[in-house]
């Protein structure tokens, strides 16, 4: 297990443990605080980030997060195939 899956483990059971009723940004940042080295936070902090990040760009724009890669290639291969229906050698 790499650091950072330790790290993940490490945070969502101490959030599972928490016996607070809510989830917010205070309870979040206070297990952060006592759970964690400023490393290890700066690690977290980031991989959540980046993971959010994703999160909101899938609800935001799912098809275009989803098929705008698979919609590229097949724009691509259809090009080649047209110039090669267009100039055969």
């Amino acid at each position: 297990m790499n650091n950072v899956d330790e790290l993940l483990e490490r945070f969502f059971n101490a959030l599972e443990n928490d016996t607070s009723d809510l989830t917010d940004e205070d309870k979040i940042s206070s297990i952060l605080s006592s759970e964690f080295n400023q490393k290890e936070r700066e690690t977290l902090t980031g991989v959540l980030d980046s993971l959010f990040g994703e999160v909101t760009k899938m609800v935001e724009n799912p098809k275009e997060y989803f098929f705008s890669n698979e919609q590229e290639k097949l724009d691509e291969y259809l090009k080649e195939k047209n110039k090669k229906l267009d100039n055969p050698d």
